[in-house]
């Protein structure tokens, strides 16, 4: 069972590389949030692949050092 689910992941991540689009205004908001001082936490119950590439589109993951 777990292969299958490492197998899966895989392929979600073969099949939205390239395809990844964020909300409108999402890094404009997390500029601003950044400019104001706060600080900014992610949580999520997803892989650390799938977490990596989504974080590494539009350099996401520099506000979440």
């Amino acid at each position: 069972m777990f292969c299958w689910g490492m197998e899966k992941e895989a392929l979600y991540r073969e099949l939205i590389e390239g395809k990844i689009e964020f909300l409108p205004g999402l890094v404009n908001v997390l500029n601003r949030a950044e400019g104001q001082g706060l600080l900014l936490g992610l949580g999520t119950s997803a892989c650390e692949e799938n977490v990596d590439l989504l974080l590494s589109h539009e350099d996401l993951g520099l506000f979440f050092p």
